[in-house]
């Protein structure tokens, strides 16, 4: 059975499309595009099948709602709310989107509330996995560089902000004490136009904490 909170084989998965992916992140926002791949592989197994953006009318729409079969039925066991972070808007190296990263971030944190109690979401009772009742954040991050010594300064400037943001915000993985994100890849090689881009995925699965 898939592991949800283990996202070590996901980022396996990815990596073996890389040049893909990268070539993507030049292309636009992929936050869809990488749930409906996280969907894919966390499905493989037929443990679980998921729901994406669901709910009902005047219910909070939820990006990923995991399903599974048990005895008595079908359940909701565990929510993925999923934020794409960026240093810039498509291939637009001058293009600065690393503002928005602390606002994209808020947002996060207040969808991932811990869920109240075991009720029902849409057509489904909810009988969450993780006894805190953790709602979890799939965490994207995407830089790309026109230069090497772009890529040279990228943690000291986008990942150190990431981290940081995510500090004060009281984000951390389900298990530990800070919010990690793990290298996909780093410095691919995307080439448009005659124009090169070094291009770096990371990810991280965290939650919201009030006591760290």
């Amino acid at each position: 059975m898939a592991n949800i909170t283990n996202i070590g084989k996901f980022v396996k998965h990815l990596e073996k499309n890389k040049s893909k992916i990268a070539f993507l992140q030049l292309t636009g926002k992929m936050e869809d595009y990488l749930v409906k791949e996280y969907i894919y592989f966390i499905c493989q197994d037929n443990s679980y099948f998921v729901y994406s953006n669901y709910g009902k009318k005047g219910e909070l729409r939820r990006d990923i709602c995991l399903l599974q079969r048990m005895k008595d039925g079908i359940f909701i066991r565990a929510f993925i709310e999923a934020k794409y972070l960026r240093n810039i808007h498509r291939d637009r190296v001058d293009y600065n989107a690393k503002d928005e990263i602390k606002s994209v971030m808020k947002s996060l944190k207040k969808q991932l509330e811990k869920y109240p109690n075991e009720k029902r979401h849409g057509e489904f009772v909810v009988k969450l996995k993780s006894k805190k009742r953790y709602v979890y954040g799939l965490v994207f991050a995407s830089y790309v560089a026109k230069t090497k010594k772009e890529k040279k300064d990228m943690d000291k400037d986008f990942f150190n902000k990431i981290r940081s943001d995510s500090k004060n915000l009281k984000f951390k993985n389900h298990d530990s004490v800070s919010a990690a994100l793990t290298s996909v890849y780093e410095n691919e090689y995307v080439k448009r136009f005659g124009e090169v881009f070094y291009v770096t995925l990371k990810i991280g699965l965290w939650v919201v904490d009030e006591n760290v």
